[in-house]
């Protein structure tokens, strides 16, 4: 294949994402992904061992829901089903075009540049929204800034998944404008007001410290945390409550009332006398709400741990189950809805849905590309731009991974597709280039 085709994917897809309020960048990349990914099947081309375990992944997700009945093969040409229970197809479809496609250096290149170019224009728009509280870049939310995103999650994470390759190709590539650049995306981060992502970004700054084992990396690392810390009360205030909310001691008493109050809750049985519509037992609504949606997929996931209840039958009501309880026991029948519901955990999402054996092939898919990205990094070490672009991935496979504690991250196109299309390239460019001296 033609390299430009990637190159116009991956400009399409980043900027999409950035842009995905106004749709038409994002559909003309899924587009070409698409004609793309079609053009390798038909011409044979020999795919990479992360898309076939992908490929496994994708099979067991549509065999399961068209078993149970939660989706027909009609739904597979509906866009209500992409934008709802499909999603984790788009954010995963990248790595059908990377993971059989031979790029070349400028395919990299490009990708690096588009990235850098895009947090570029989210510190623009970021300003624009501070001087200003514009509605339409805040989610109509004083506090949030979330730019052209849809909500203040999938802009925190995007945002995060930005910082944290920017940040790392920089330090490793000795590219000292691309690593400032990755640390001031750490504030229209931190103005979405994404917990998520705040532990996320944490969680990949721990993770680099102990590779890394470098003291001048611990040191930078810790003053700029440090001064980024001392920084949120004052400038994002928002974001500093809620997360003051999560060591509120009252907390804890409210989430074991929460747990039990949580017995026969169902994501869609709704409450007429409560804004939240549900019985939550305390005033941490967004925290306590996650705990009744992880309850109930715990409780289903109990009832069929092996495979699931059925791809897509979450946010599914009146479910009628059949088989042997605890066992399998799966949801054959149901009120059928191609909604975006989730556990807000993509662990139990999977577990509820997949049972063990679905969980057991997505993590075998992270696995696979993290320590593939490892085994390039040890490649490449001579090589220093390259070895940058995989330790970076990892870094986003890191991100994406704890991202997903407190939201259905893994499924979430706002984050995956700018994931799955670093990985892609990444991937790709082990292939095509092989160990040489850079």
């Amino acid at each position: 294949m033609n390299p430009r085709v990637t190159e116009v994917v991956t400009v399409l897809i980043l900027w999409g994402m950035f842009l995905v309020s106004l749709v038409l960048p994002l559909a003309l990349g899924l587009f070409f992904l698409a004609t793309g990914a079609l053009f390798m099947v038909l011409n044979r081309a020999r795919l990479d061992k992360v898309t076939l375990i992908l490929l496994l992944n994708i099979s067991y997700w549509l065999f399961s829901g068209l078993l149970v009945g939660s989706i027909s093969p009609r739904d597979l040409l509906s866009p209500q089903f992409f934008n709802g229970d499909g999603r984790i197809l788009i954010g995963y479809s990248p790595l059908l075009l990377f993971g059989a496609a031979a790029i070349q250096w400028s395919n990299v290149d490009l990708l690096v540049k588009t990235l850098f170019h895009i947090a570029l224009a989210a510190l623009f728009f970021f300003a624009v929204w501070f001087v200003t509280g514009a509605s339409f870049l805040s989610e109509g939310m004083a506090g949030n800034y979330v730019g052209f995103m849809t909500s203040h999650t999938g802009g925190g994470t995007f945002f995060g998944a930005l910082a944290v390759f920017l940040i790392l190709f920089g330090h490793l590539a000795k590219n000292r404008i691309i690593q400032i650049t990755g640390w001031l995306m750490l504030i229209p981060m931190l103005a979405a007001s994404s917990r998520s992502s705040i532990l996320a970004f944490l969680a990949v700054s721990g993770w680099y410290i102990v590779k890394m084992r470098n003291p001048r990396v611990i040191a930078g690392g810790a003053l700029a945390l440090i001064l980024v810390t001392a920084s949120i009360p004052v400038l994002f205030p928002h974001t500093w409550n809620r997360t003051l909310v999560l060591f509120d001691p009252a907390l804890v008493t409210s989430l074991v009332e929460q747990i039990e109050a949580s017995e026969e809750f169902e994501p869609t049985i709704r409450s007429e006398n409560e804004d939240r519509d549900w019985n939550l037992v305390g005033p941490q609504h967004n925290v306590l709400a996650r705990v009744m949606f992880w309850s109930y997929a715990v409780r289903r996931f109990i009832q069929s741990p092996i495979f699931g209840i059925g791809f897509g039958r979450y946010n599914d009501g009146s479910l009628e189950l059949s088989g042997i309880d605890g066992f399998v026991y799966m949801a054959f029948g149901g009120q059928k809805r191609l909604g975006a519901g989730s556990a807000h955990n993509s662990y139990l999402h999977i577990l509820c849905e997949s049972g063990l054996l679905g969980l057991a092939l997505l993590l075998w898919l992270w696995s696979s590309i993290y320590f593939r990205l490892q085994a390039g990094s040890r490649e490449f070490q001579n090589w220093r731009d390259m070895h940058a672009l995989m330790v970076a991935s990892q870094g986003l496979v890191v991100f994406g991974l704890f991202a997903a504690l407190a939201g259905h991250a893994l499924a979430a196109p706002s984050l995956m597709l700018m994931i799955a299309t670093v990985v892609g390239v990444a991937l790709a460019a082990q292939r095509s280039f092989g160990a040489r001296p850079g």
